[in-house]
């Protein structure tokens, strides 16, 4: 239970060990002490008289004890932990500046306007213990094994020596890291059945940081199996939440959705989405060959869906006549130029380069699709028309698109996953079958 450590609650507390205000127990003659950080972010809104310098609440009142008291040492051979100064951030304000001009007009230096461009929010770092068995995470984790379980690392050393050790793990998220060690020390009563696609990615983010997917596998499966259940799978292009479950489909080796996850990528995003990734939480920890190909089979896909009218064009800007309707040259001529005009129209005349700025192929395959394909061999009174056939060019470009529209398929994960020697019986017999189901997908975008 989280609380405030107090000298008498635990005698088996070592003496060297730091005391702050948040404690998790998982194991009460835990050797291993965890040091994590939370950040909480504070909304301070202040102003400054100009006058006498002083700094004034929102609601006018001054306090003479302006921060919370900070937890005191239990123990003088307590280490010492510095307080981190809190990160001020200052937020936009939807006051503009005193004296700035606003639509044309001088905005007057008021205190109310002074009060507002002062809006501040203050990043406080706190502090998370959370005592826990060596032998539970050396069981659990590789990289606990590697640092803990032998003499090879100083950790190790100090353990093995003095019986206990204090491990700063300053980059994983506090949450996440509870809930896994509520489930590797076996307070299952304590696990959510649920978490949100947050924390959900956050928990993913441990887990193969500390390379813990064998621990946690059945409790991976139940939160998936919810989340899909209680709010569903992406159908379509939304790059956050695409992301996040390509990141944990991934992590929690899930073949099927890792593939649906990253065919809606493919088929779907444009050169933007390397930008997209860097926006994400999630983004730094997607390894970066699962983008670097689905960019590759996006642009494969967007080549050759182009390349598909540039043939026509080649075909019919050639000299020989095509039509044999009895409007030859003027037909051909017609649906050359309609060919090129529909193509400029849709960005693909001239050809355009890679890696196609702004083209994702879902959206040009119903572009190309769309064109107005003019012949000459029918007329109606007004002129001419698009017929049904223009030659069977419509029926080539459809075939073509389905063909190429079917070839986009998503990524196999076992190409992606960390080479550890020689692949096992499980994982072969995996690919073998999804093989075999990707080999029988058809269909549509």
């Amino acid at each position: 239970m989280p609380g405030f450590y107090h000298e008498d609650m635990d005698a088996s507390w070592p003496q060297t060990w730091p005391e702050m205000a948040e404690l998790h127990v998982f194991d009460p003659e835990g050797d291993v002490l965890l040091i994590l950080e939370r950040c909480q972010e504070d909304d301070l809104v202040e102003s400054v008289d100009a006058e006498k310098g002083e700094s004034v609440p929102e609601d006018g009142f001054v306090s003479e004890e302006r921060d919370p008291p900070k937890a005191h040492s239990l123990s003088a051979d307590v280490l010492d932990w510095p307080e981190p100064e809190p990160e001020s951030v200052q937020c936009e304000s939807q006051a503009e500046a005193a004296g700035a001009e606003v639509d044309g007009l001088t905005k007057p230096e008021s205190s109310m306007s002074t009060l507002l461009a002062s809006r501040e929010s203050k990043l406080r770092v706190e502090k998370v213990q959370m005592r826990a068995s060596s032998k539970h995470l050396i069981l659990a984790s590789p990289t606990f094994r590697t640092s803990l379980g032998s003499d090879t690392y100083p950790e190790g050393r100090t353990l093995q020596i003095e019986g206990n050790l204090v491990v700063l793990l300053l980059d994983e998220d506090p949450d996440a890291m509870i809930i896994l060690l509520n489930i590797i020390h076996g307070l299952s009563s304590k696990v959510p059945r649920r978490v949100d696609l947050k924390m959900l990615s956050k928990l993913a983010v441990v887990v193969n940081h500390r390379h813990m997917h064998e621990a946690v596998g059945l409790w991976s499966d139940t939160w998936i199996e919810n989340l899909k259940r209680d709010e569903g799978l992406p159908s379509s292009y939304m790059p956050e939440i695409l992301l996040s479950w390509l990141f944990i489909f991934w992590v929690f080796r899930k073949d099927e959705d890792f593939r649906n996850m990253s065919q809606i990528l493919e088929r779907e995003s444009d050169d933007s989405l390397e930008n997209e990734v860097k926006t994400v939480y999630i983004g730094p920890y997607i390894p970066a060959s699962i983008i670097r190909n689905i960019q590759e089979n996006r642009i494969d896909a967007i080549k050759s869906m182009i390349a598909v009218i540039h043939d026509l064009i080649t075909k019919y800007s050639g000299p020989n006549i095509l039509c044999d309707n009895g409007n030859e040259f003027s037909c051909d001529a017609n649906l050359l130029g309609s060919l090129l005009k529909a193509s400029a129209i849709i960005g693909i005349w001239p050809r355009p380069e890679d890696p196609y700025p702004g083209i994702n192929p879902k959206t040009l395959a119903d572009q190309i699709r769309g064109m107005q394909v003019l012949d000459d061999c029918e007329r109606s009174g007004r002129g001419y028309y698009s017929s049904s056939g223009s030659h069977g060019i419509k029926d080539s470009i459809e075939a073509s698109m389905r063909s190429l529209e079917d070839r986009v398929l998503g990524l196999h994960l076992m190409s992606f996953l960390p080479k550890t020697g020689k692949r096992s019986k499980k994982d072969k017999i995996r690919q073998a079958k999804m093989d075999k189901k990707v080999g029988k997908q058809q269909g549509k975008f």
